[in-house]
């Protein structure tokens, strides 16, 4: 999914809470999010090597 650093925020807050109290994505970055076995995970998170 491609969408804007507030919403992909708020899921990442949502989804992994423990992980993500508070957010930052840079522009063009890349966050990756896992669902396997009942659990989300979180594998690359505000990743802007390929820029």
């Amino acid at each position: 999914m491609v969408s804007h650093g507030g919403l992909i925020g708020l899921s990442l807050q949502h989804l992994l809470p423990d992980r993500f109290a508070t957010t930052y994505l840079g522009n063009a970055s890349l966050t990756i999010l896992n669902y396997s076995q009942s659990e989300w995970t979180c594998p690359l998170y505000n990743c802007t090597k390929h820029l």
